[in-house]
């Protein structure tokens, strides 16, 4: 999830009845703290459900073409 923030969109994939079984997101954010509430607000559906939560403090501002996101080629499945 790119430009993750506080994890709306990773709550509702991890809320959802057909969530995929060993689902892994990755959420990006320049934000640590927003990375930090998103964990604290997934933990308990991530016990349940097997979710595993990845976060990465990054800088996903690409427009100058000096940064990248910091995640190899081909490593995922769907980008948001």
């Amino acid at each position: 999830d790119l430009g993750s923030g506080t994890g709306g969109f990773p709550l509702a994939i991890a809320r959802g009845l057909e969530s995929p079984p060993n689902l892994e997101i990755i959420a990006f954010d320049y934000v640590r703290e927003g990375l930090e509430r998103t964990r604290s607000r997934l933990k308990l559906i991530a016990e349940i459900q097997g979710l595993r939560f990845t976060p990465v403090e990054a800088n996903l501002d690409l427009l100058d073409g000096s940064q990248r996101i910091p995640i190899a080629d081909q490593s995922v499945d769907r980008v948001i």
